[in-house]
């Protein structure tokens, strides 16, 4: 007996299409759904409540959070501190920024040890975060005080203990873990430059300085103002990696926005939630309208517009 397929009609297919679709993308919704509106809903309704330690309950509390905020930011000099370090960090890492378009170029025209320069400034992003944190630390514990001693025989601090090196020596790490992303996102930027630009601007007899400050650079500016619009969020976020060096102890002085929020959560208790919550909300409410105001400006300056 011939055994006859039945071929599926287009409702049918249309519906196998969807079920298909719909396996794919439930859970990613699900999870987003939960863990980022879900949570973040609960962060922002956590900012206007306290916590009663009788009844294990959280109850409406209004403003009392915000005006501790303000209490803080008034009485608090760590709090400060650590805006002026994120700041400080947010400047110095516009600064690299610069610095490495210039390495980039390099690499996008495929000069001699471009590749291997490419592969060396990527390793810091291969390898883990903690892992290039206790590399650092031996480093500049250890080798660096026992080669200072070998050399000079003086005895000399830690670069991480020593309190006048200690903010130096973080921002030297952040850059170091920084630096290959930009410059890998930045060459990839150039290359992907239609070649006739670069070789009509050869003809004309421009120099590779000349190309790179007014056709390369000009070209990628949308990928600079990018890393210059989610920068401005790091000021409030970003904790320099001073969790994988010194854990909770960190000195005050090298304190970040970001670390102070880790920090707290870190080792919060129930009643301390509301009061970081708002600090969060805080946050948000100052970073927004900042990020919108530099992408204003910035649109408006991009010369590919």
């Amino acid at each position: 007996m011939r055994i006859v397929k039945k071929i599926p009609t287009k409702k049918r297919a249309r519906r196998q299409k969807l079920g298909f679709y719909l396996s794919i993308v439930t859970l990613p919704i699900l999870q987003y759904c939960i863990f980022y509106i879900g949570v973040n809903i609960n962060s922002i309704l956590m900012a206007f409540q306290s916590y009663d330690a009788m009844t294990g309950e959280f109850y409406f509390d209004g403003l009392v959070n915000f005006k501790r905020i303000a209490y803080e930011f008034g009485k608090n000099d760590q709090l400060w501190n650590a805006l002026l370090n994120s700041v400080k960090y947010y400047g110095i890492s516009i600064l690299l920024m610069i610095a490495t378009t210039f390495f980039a170029f390099y690499v996008a025209k495929k000069r001699r040890f471009s590749g291997m320069f490419r592969v060396v400034a990527f390793i810091p992003h291969i390898v883990s975060n903690i892992t290039m944190a206790l590399l650092f630390k031996y480093f500049t514990e250890d080798a660096y005080p026992a080669l200072v001693e070998s050399l000079t025989g003086k005895e000399v601090w830690g670069l991480l203990v020593d309190p006048d090196t200690v903010y130096g020596a973080i921002i030297f790490f952040c850059i170091l873990c920084g630096f290959g992303t930009q410059m890998m996102m930045f060459s990839n930027a150039m290359s992907a430059i239609d070649n006739s630009i670069s070789e009509a601007a050869l003809l004309d007899g421009v120099t590779p300085f000349k190309e790179f400050l007014y056709i390369d650079l000009p070209m990628i500016f949308p990928t600079i103002s990018t890393f210059v619009i989610v920068g401005i969020a790091g000021i409030f976020t970003n904790q320099m990696s001073l969790f994988s060096f010194f854990g909770v102890s960190a000195d005050p002085s090298v304190w970040t926005l970001g670390y102070y929020l880790y920090k707290g959560i870190k080792g919060a208790a129930m009643s301390e939630y509301p009061y970081l919550a708002a600090l969060g909300v805080l946050f948000t409410l100052v970073v927004v309208p900042i990020t919108f105001l530099v992408r204003h400006f910035l649109n408006k300056a991009d010369p590919t517009a």
